[in-house]
């Protein structure tokens, strides 16, 4: 437990990252346990999961890299089945 402690050790910046993460998802309705949630068939490489809030007011894209190399994800508004403009990373801002 020492090295989470010293914010120089890399358990330190992971379990801080991870913290962020958690608590992002904590904030967001579209996170809620009942949401619903569908799987998007968009490539092979590229793990899409949208999830929607009870009230259907919050819409979260969820992107997982399958591979071991950099992947680019284009938003197909016909696989959404909405506008593919004004989304906002949700750990970055």
């Amino acid at each position: 437990f020492e090295q989470l402690r010293d914010s120089n050790s890399a358990a330190f910046r992971i379990s801080q990252r991870f913290s962020h993460m958690i608590g992002v998802r904590v904030q967001c309705p579209a996170f809620h346990p009942a949401a619903g949630q569908r799987v998007l068939f968009c490539t092979s490489h590229v793990f899409a999961l949208l999830r929607e809030s009870r009230d259907l007011q919050h819409r979260v894209l969820c992107l997982t890299n399958v591979t071991a190399e950099p992947q680019r994800f284009d938003a197909d508004e016909a696989k959404l089945h909405m506008t593919a403009s004004g989304w906002v990373d949700l750990l970055t801002g």
